[in-house]
């Protein structure tokens, strides 16, 4: 990774965010690592900062990533889409109640 300054600003606006977020946690993959793992499970029980968060509103933000249609050849899209799959029967489906609602 180069952090010569690029010709695309967005590019050095990633640059500084990355080194600023690697910074918080001394450049040390681990314990970055261990806080995403924290976050995702704050997420998944909606505590902290996701305590406000839906089922709804996390049902409607993973419909807007679409469909997500490639080449069946490409393993990654079709990983990715099955593991999409599997997460929304395994978390959004149990949580709608026999009304409808969530």
């Amino acid at each position: 990774m180069s952090n010569e300054p690029s010709p695309n600003p967005i590019v050095d606006d990633v640059r500084k965010i990355r080194q600023s977020i690697c910074g918080l946690f001394g450049h040390d993959l681990e314990r970055l690592g261990a806080e995403l793992r924290r976050v995702e499970q704050d997420y998944d029980q909606r505590r902290g900062i996701f305590a406000a968060a839906t089922d709804q509103a996390a049902a409607s933000v993973m419909a807007s990533w679409g469909d997500m249609t490639g080449p069946a050849i490409d393993g990654t899209i079709e990983g990715v889409r099955a593991l999409r799959e599997k997460l929304a029967a395994e978390k959004v489906a149990p949580r709608i109640r026999d009304d409808g609602g969530f």
